[in-house]
């Protein structure tokens, strides 16, 4: 039994909290409020892909593991992300490719995703929490450790076998070309589109017009590398997203902004 040199436990400072540790005990004094480390000697992140060279289109599974055994916990915190703890990401330069949240006990799992380039993927272990019960103005702490791949990727593909979220777009990239490399421009005005996620398959595309949609978000233009041209009027676009997306682009954009 742990027993303080100079006082009883009735004796203790009030300041002093019992912290649980992994199967050890100790006792912290302070007057502030506490931040312990997260990662230390020893403790790791780990992903890696099963396979590391594969054409549009194509899924691959990122299986991850962790040892955070340390990772201290204080009666007083709240966690947050749903009270799960742990937030793996999966991201390419451009986008985030897939993300989700695991209970904190949890120390492998398995993410699929379906990338766009060849390149290098980031894996992300990311974990906050906010300090609750007295601690003063109560601000989330964070933490987290990213852990680099690189796949190999053939771009030519069938367009109507690529996994493109929205059906409008999809119908209209079939009719633009049998195989990704076939198209150089992309009409596809007024045709209902809402997502542009696999639009960016199209790696050979110079000109783009999506006139008349309704789509929020411009990210995944951006993996149109060859773009020189993109019209995007009368879409009801944000002007401060279309400024954001213009000044990343090379591409002449024409807007109602």
């Amino acid at each position: 039994m742990f027993t303080h040199p100079r006082s009883s436990w009735a004796q203790l400072s009030k300041r002093c909290i019992l912290l649980l540790v992994t199967f050890s005990m100790a006792v912290a004094c302070s007057e502030t409020s506490l931040s312990p480390p997260f990662w230390t000697t020893g403790e790791y992140f780990q992903a890696e892909p099963d396979n590391t060279n594969i054409t549009a289109g194509e899924s691959i599974e990122i299986s991850w593991s962790a040892n955070a055994g340390r990772l201290w916990t204080f009666p007083a915190q709240t966690y947050e992300l749903d009270n799960k703890g742990w937030r793996i990401f999966v991201k390419d330069s451009v986008n985030t490719l897939a993300s989700s949240n695991f209970l904190m006990e949890q120390n492998s799992g398995i993410l699929s995703i379906t990338p766009y380039r060849s390149g290098e993927l980031i894996a992300e272990a990311f974990f906050q929490y906010t300090e609750g019960g007295g601690c003063g103005i109560c601000q989330p702490i964070t933490s987290s450790k990213s852990v680099a791949m690189t796949i190999e990727f053939n771009p030519d593909a069938e367009i109507a076998m690529l996994p493109v979220a929205d059906a409008s777009l999809h119908a209209c990239m079939i009719d633009h070309g049998v195989m990704t490399g076939d198209v150089d421009l992309l009409d596809c005005s007024n045709r209902g589109i809402t997502d542009l996620r696999g639009i960016g398959y199209l790696y050979n595309v110079k000109t783009v017009i999506l006139d008349g949609n309704s789509f929020s978000y411009l990210e995944h233009l951006h993996y149109l590398e060859n773009l020189e041209n993109i019209s995007i009027q009368n879409t009801g676009l944000d002007c401060g997203k279309v400024s954001t997306f213009t000044s990343k682009q090379s591409a002449v954009v024409l807007s109602d902004c």
